[in-house]
This record gives C-alpha cells, sequence and structure tokens, in this order.
C-alpha cells in the first residue's frame, strides 16, 4: 500500500496486488517504510509504504530483500514526486 499525506489529509492511497502461487501454510512477510518531507511554511508531507506478501517459509530469507528493496525504491520515488511539487523557490528538506 502507497499512502501520502499532507497536514493530516490522505492525499494519495493506492493498494496493488501481486499475484502469487497457492501456499499451503504461508509464512507472511511485511515490511514498511516512510519518509516526512518538509514542504515550507510550516508545511509536511507523509509517504508511507508498507507491503506483505505470502511465502513459503523455507524462502523467507530469500524473499525479504526483494520485498525490502522494493520498498525502499517506492518512498524514494514519492518523495522524489512530492520533492518535484513544491515551488522552486522553495528548499524542501526531509
Amino acid at each position: 500500500m502507497t499512502e501520502c499525506t499532507k497536514n493530516g489529509e490522505t492525499i494519495k492511497q493506492e493498494e496493488e496486488y501481486l499475484p502469487t502461487d497457492p501456499i499451503e501454510n504461508p509464512a507472511w512477510i511485511g515490511v514498511s517504510a516512510g519518509a516526512t518531507v518538509n514542504m515550507k511554511d510550516f508545511n509536511s508531507a507523509r509517504v508511507n509504504i508498507s507491503i506483505t506478501y505470502p511465502c513459503d517459509p523455507k524462502n523467507v530469507d530469500e524473499i525479504y530483500p526483494k520485498l525490502k528493496d522494493w520498498v525502499d525504491k517506492r518512498v524514494g520515488a514519492e518523495v522524489q514526486e512530492l520533492r518535484e511539487s513544491v515551488p522552486k523557490n522553495k528548499k524542501v528538506d526531509i
């Protein structure tokens, strides 16, 4: 799930579903990360990205880094989009 909030108001929310093969008694791996972007003028926007994925318990150590990488890339992309939405005369910090 991708969620961006600004001043406590959700401005963007997306959910994606990845196809998986049926797994009997799966292990569920969850990864989440977020960042708060200073939008200046005492405003900020928060990006939260999370993913939960079923996998064979034997593959947890193999799957986790892939999920973490996916989440990290999505957070980076959303932060960049927020930075680009700030007028050019404002400097944006995280």
